[in-house]
């Protein structure tokens, strides 16, 4: 995916803060200490860490008002994505739109504001649209449950098959590392398609 913003350090730098991390931990029991001990640890493995709110705000929005990406639970064949009004919105795994424990909410101001539907003050339009989740080759596969994972990938259109995928691992709410990028196959695509 090109353009995509990750942050990165030096190896032996990451692994130094993760120490200094561990230490504090040994005293401290606030949840943020724990997420930047996790996060320098991926550092220090030379992996890249991406900011999920960053990302989609930079990425924005496509001609026909939809996100440029999508983000769903590496076990999910479709992904949901519920507009606010606000240009703030959510994915998730279920097909009206609610909560669940697999949700990336992106906050307000991530994209610009919702257009309303035609002739209406409160609906927005297409307030909830839907795309198949790609799936992750053999030799890409993580180990333990698919739930654990997401992936990332560029929407061309909401009604097709994605292309190219990346498989993250959530560090924190907004917080992913990179673990494997790769481009899906004729063959896998047509795979994808046939899921829903």
């Amino acid at each position: 995916m090109k353009g995509l913003k990750t942050i990165t350090m030096a190896k032996e730098k990451a692994k130094k803060e993760w120490k200094t991390y561990s230490e504090l931990l040994k005293k401290r029991k606030e949840k943020y200490l724990k997420e930047m001990k996790t996060a320098y640890w991926h550092l220090s493995k030379g992996r890249k860490i991406i900011d999920a709110y960053e990302v989609f705000k930079t990425t924005g929005i496509s001609e026909k008002k939809e996100p440029r990406l999508a983000i769903a639970p590496a076990d999910a064949t479709k992904i949901y994505f519920k507009k606010w009004r606000e240009g703030d919105g959510r994915f998730t795994t279920d097909e009206r739109g609610n909560r669940n424990n697999s949700q990336v909410y992106l906050p307000e101001k991530t994209f610009p504001k919702w257009p309303y539907a035609r002739g209406s003050r409160w609906q927005l339009k297409d307030e909830l649209i839907t795309t198949t989740v790609p799936i992750i080759p053999a030799q890409l596969l993580p180990n333990g449950k698919l739930s654990r994972y997401y992936l990332l990938w560029e929407v061309e259109d909401w009604q097709s098959a994605p292309k190219d995928p990346i498989l993250l691992k959530r560090l924190s709410r907004n917080l992913f590392t990179v673990l494997a990028t790769w481009n899906l196959t004729k063959l896998e695509r047509a795979v994808v398609m046939g899921r829903v």
